[in-house]
């Protein structure tokens, strides 16, 4: 059942999410939890690439820190030079294990290394069809937070959970974790996490397919996002704001929010270089858009850009999709192959784990 839409009152009104029950715990922090909460939290839990590949190459470090000693059977060497397929195939190897470790320190009682780890590894579990793995760490992350009274940690955790529910399809679950994100971030005042929180109620919105709804969450989240987030964060809003306009119909409003964003993701910074993976997002949302004003020639040629910037970004999922929309360009277009695209599109899901999105795409095939 689709969530009921979010308006300004009822995210507002939303009560602060009862407090998780704490568990016990010794009056006095183990040498564990000291080691722990001496050094700050990893925060890999972002998109940019230079981040997503070295998050798993600080695990061993943060491993002999965060714990008594080497976990039994983790590989703690780092991921061959820091590169997404090295990170992917460590994190393949190892994450039942951390996931087993993740547990055990929740029923010690050492919260903070629990979410320390978590936080660690969760990036590299998205999209790859482990979602009931990520949304158990995320989860034991949630209870730990709330655990720790961290109200402002608490709301980070829940936003990612929501994102967890909803790749795993659970719109409902998603909302659900949304809100209570916003309410416990509201009550923080914390800007960021407020303004996370409201561009994951508009993503879920946009999943449901209340593209206004979610037209409207963007735009609140424009002026949180202002302060800190700079060209990029405002970048994002209009990838975002562009794929609901695509959807509605209103092609040339979402190109404009489209160029707009290119044209930040395509530019290095003094802080960072081009994602491919961002720009792919962009040019396939350009392609959508051109293949509604019909401009068939132009709309295959971004299409096929983000195609290639998705499989070199190692983003199966976002491939499967790229492959999907191809397919029915080339079907408009009059091409014979274009149910190859289909094929490949499910090969991918299953491979990753998406059996759902595979039979859907499977009945295309014939």
């Amino acid at each position: 059942m689709e969530p009921a839409p979010m308006d300004d009152e009822t995210i507002t009104e939303h009560p602060r999410p009862a407090p998780i029950p704490e568990r016990s715990e010794s009056a006095s922090a183990t040498a564990v939890e000291r080691r722990a909460r001496s050094r700050p939290y990893l925060h890999e839990t972002t998109d940019h690439p230079g981040r997503r590949a070295d998050g798993e190459h600080h695990v061993a470090s943060l491993v002999s820190v965060a714990t008594d000693g080497p976990i039994a059977g983790l590989d703690t060497s780092p991921p061959e030079c820091g590169t997404e397929d090295g990170a992917r195939d460590w994190m393949r190897a190892n994450g039942e294990i951390l996931a087993a470790y993740v547990r055990r320190s929740e029923a010690q009682g050492h919260h903070t290394v629990v979410l320390r780890i978590v936080e660690s590894v969760e990036n590299r579990l998205r999209g790859g069809g482990r979602s009931g793995e990520r949304l158990e760490l995320l989860e034991a992350a949630a209870r730990a937070a709330g655990v720790l009274r961290d109200p402002a940690e608490e709301a980070r955790v829940r936003t990612l959970l929501a994102l967890g529910f909803l790749d795993a399809a659970e719109l409902g679950r998603a909302d659900e974790e949304c809100r209570a994100a916003y309410a416990l971030a509201d009550a923080e005042s914390g800007q960021d996490t407020r303004a996370a929180s409201l561009e994951c109620m508009g993503i879920v919105a946009q999943r449901g397919r209340r593209n206004e709804t979610a037209l409207g969450l963007f735009e609140r989240v424009r002026p949180l996002r202002a302060a800190t987030a700079g060209p990029r964060g405002a970048a994002a809003l209009d990838l975002l704001s562009g794929r609901s306009l695509v959807s509605l119909g209103r092609f040339d409003h979402a190109l404009e929010r489209l160029d707009a964003a290119l044209e930040v993701f395509t530019a290095p910074g003094d802080d960072h270089e081009a994602d491919e993976v961002d720009v792919a997002e962009v040019r396939m949302e350009r392609g959508r858009a051109l293949n509604g004003k019909r401009r068939t020639p132009q709309a295959r040629r971004e299409l096929e850009r983000a195609l290639a910037g998705f499989e070199a970004g190692g983003r199966a999922y976002q491939t499967a999709k790229a492959r999907e929309v191809l397919a029915g360009v080339d079907q408009l277009a009059g091409a014979e192959d274009w149910r190859e695209h289909l094929v490949e599109a499910v090969r991918l899901y299953r491979e990753i784990g998406h059996d759902a999105e595979a039979l859907r795409v499977s009945a295309y095939v014939g």
